[in-house]
């Protein structure tokens, strides 16, 4: 046998900083003692996982360089957590801002490591970005939307102190294109929810023709949304994590009942409308809802045509303007106008009311 004695299994945890004393030359029968007293071992010597820390002159922890994306990252975390802007939003800005550096790219602004810097968010970076959608044919709405969502970018940059001025500044945004929004004969929105046999996809429906909610509003709904003492109506939570009621018809009302009939065990905290395994559904689900009843009706639907038609029929039917922002949660009033401009029925009311010489 041999002179040396086996060496007893010794186990080590995941992570040990540092050993607290020196191992002894007995426990390691195969590494000679050193002369001057017994071997130290250091664990960060010896660990791959733990390697030594990057530092400045002095000590201090070496800063990582700011990349032009991950600033970004930081401004879609801001507007998630602190403007509490919805999901949708987030995933705007996010898509949005790859279509940005997709123009970086063709013009070799971006591509490398060391260009990916906040000083390639520059002004002709901006304007060939400009040129690049206008030369696509997107659509003005898409170019102003884009230009004003690189514009906040800009200006958080200002705030943080990572850009001395913001680009945007001296680029000019398309004005808004002042289209009047399609809306349906209100007999065919009506048709629209009582001729669906999905008694799921009628409740979604009737959410959306008779309170006017917008798609990701519908999917964020809660059972204990639905407010049944007094006048019934929904709470919905809408753009910016805003609070409103929307007052329901007799036809939502029974729809949803109907529907939640059908989930006797579902709690206020649960999710309103669901799929399979009881998870919440995506704003997906509320489109192809929609796209069946179009296809029942044939005619192309998509859930904000709901929207419009439902504060179109407020209008004609002499609510208040103010009233119908308060449903519609529009955060200016300026945006509920433009329904006020839509409404066939009520211009012909006003002329048959100037025939009559009555006083409006």
């Amino acid at each position: 046998m041999s002179a040396l004695h086996v060496m007893e299994p010794l186990t080590f945890g995941p992570r040990i900083d540092i050993y607290a004393g020196p191992i002894p030359s007995s426990v390691l029968p195969w590494m000679p003692a050193m002369a001057g007293g017994p071997s130290t071992v250091a664990i960060d010597e010896l660990s791959a996982d733990t390697p030594p820390e990057k530092t400045r002159r002095g000590g201090r922890p070496k800063r990582e360089a700011m990349t032009l994306t991950g600033l970004h990252q930081k401004f879609l975390l801001y507007c998630e957590v602190e403007r509490q802007l919805s999901p949708q939003t987030i995933v705007s800005y996010r898509s949005d801002f790859e279509q940005f550096k997709e123009s970086l790219r063709e013009h070799g602004r971006l591509g490398l490591a060391r260009q990916d810097t906040v000083a390639t968010f520059s002004v002709d970076a901006v304007r060939d970005y400009q040129y690049d959608m206008v030369a696509r044919r997107w659509s003005r709405a898409t170019c102003r939307r884009r230009l004003i969502q690189l514009n906040r970018f800009g200006t958080w940059l200002v705030k943080r102190g990572h850009l001395k001025d913001n680009p945007l500044a001296e680029i000019e945004v398309p004005r808004r294109e002042k289209r009047l929004p399609k809306v349906l004969p209100w007999s065919v929105a009506e048709e629209a929810v009582a001729g669906e046999s999905r008694v799921r996809n009628r409740a979604i429906l009737a959410v959306l023709v008779y309170a006017g909610l917008r798609r990701g509003e519908v999917g964020r709904l809660n059972v204990g949304s639905l407010q049944r003492e007094g006048d019934p109506a929904l709470r919905v939570w809408g753009k910016g994590n805003k609070e409103r009621v929307v007052l329901l018809t007799r036809q939502a009302v029974m729809a949803i009942e109907a529907y939640l009939a059908t989930r006797p065990e579902a709690q206020a905290e649960e999710p309103m409308f669901v799929v399979s395994r009881g998870r919440r559904i995506t704003a997906r689900v509320v489109t192809k809802a929609v796209a069946r009843a179009g296809r029942r009706l044939k005619m192309h639907l998509h859930p904000h045509l709901f929207r419009h038609t439902y504060a179109t029929r407020l209008h004609e039917l002499e609510a208040d303007l103010l009233v119908i922002q308060d449903f519609l949660g529009h955060e200016s009033v300026a945006t509920t106008q433009i329904y006020t401009r839509v409404s066939p029925t009520r211009q012909r009311q006003v002329i048959r009311r100037l025939e009559g010489g009555s006083s409006a």
